[in-house]
């Protein structure tokens, strides 16, 4: 298939994502790595996790950040069944961290196609 096939098969969902994110309210942003995933982290020699990658960085809301890495750390491959022990870690890592974790909602999937 074309690509151009390819993305008018798509136009009606993205559409429809469009729509989905006018109806959120913004919220305050924070500075985002906006690529969170296995591909841009390393750990170091003394046990630390280094993210790199840090190029595509910008302010967004932390919900948008956090679904992110909950698609690029827990959603497999293609027809990979998803790693569910992966998405509770990252969960509770950042309840940890944070003291709670953003509320996600579907809009904070829709602007994984429109920013990422």
């Amino acid at each position: 298939m074309s690509w151009t096939a390819a993305l008018e098969r798509l136009l009606p969902e993205l559409r429809e994502l469009t729509r989905i994110n006018a109806t959120v309210e913004p919220s305050t942003s924070i500075l985002c790595h906006c690529g969170f995933g296995p591909h841009n982290t390393r750990v170091t020699r003394n046990g630390h996790l280094a993210l790199l990658g840090w190029e595509h960085a910008g302010a967004f809301r932390p919900s948008w950040e956090h679904a992110g890495a909950i698609i690029a750390w827990a959603v497999g491959q293609f027809d990979d069944p998803p790693n569910v022990s992966a998405a509770r870690a990252l969960l509770d890592a950042y309840r940890s961290k944070a003291g709670h974790a953003p509320a996600l909602d579907l809009t904070c999937f829709s602007r994984l196609c429109l920013v990422g």
